[in-house]
């Protein structure tokens, strides 16, 4: 909260408190889904630098098609976009943070003569970003993928252990 609070009044975002809630809880639950997605990284390899080696390249790919340096409906539809872009916490972080900034806002042309641009506009036409689900859709979706890699550590650290004692008499 103090994290967020600081951050949010230093960048100025919109004033209200579900703006400010929904910015801390979407912060929160993306360090919560990558800290997951690490603890499921690091019960699979075997030490510490292949451990930063395949944490970078995961949060590397879902980086790359997250929206961040590529705009959601320009990513290649085959791979990237549909199973990758869904699964990746960065795309749905970024289109909740859109619609939490933008959503209600009325933009000046950048043309004299023009009309204003809403920012259900903006968000559509500049970012590319459907605006038919909510916010809160978006904070489910990370929160179901912070869900899974909880589970999936679960299952992986089970695995271990059953497997372990069956190595063990091999060697």
């Amino acid at each position: 909260l103090i994290t967020g609070s600081i951050t949010y009044n230093m960048v100025k975002f919109r004033p209200g408190v579900s703006h400010w809630a929904f910015f801390c809880l979407n912060i929160f639950f993306s360090v919560s889904v990558i800290e997951s997605l690490m603890m499921v990284v690091a019960s699979l390899v075997p030490n510490f630098l292949m451990g930063l080696i395949t944490g970078a390249g995961i949060i590397g790919i879902i980086m790359m098609t997250s929206g961040f340096f590529r705009l959601l409906p320009d990513l290649p539809k085959v791979f990237w976009r549909y199973p990758i872009s869904f699964m990746s916490y960065g795309s749905w972080a970024i289109q909740g943070a859109y619609k939490n900034d933008f959503l209600g806002l009325e933009f000046d042309p950048m043309f004299a003569g023009e009309p204003k641009m809403t920012g259900e506009q903006v968000i559509n036409k500049i970012f590319g970003v459907q605006v038919t689900h909510s916010k809160w859709w978006d904070l489910s979706a990370i929160v179901l993928i912070l869900v899974c890699y909880r589970i999936l550590f679960f299952i992986v650290l089970k695995l271990k252990e059953r497997a372990e004692p069956a190595l063990k008499a091999i060697q």
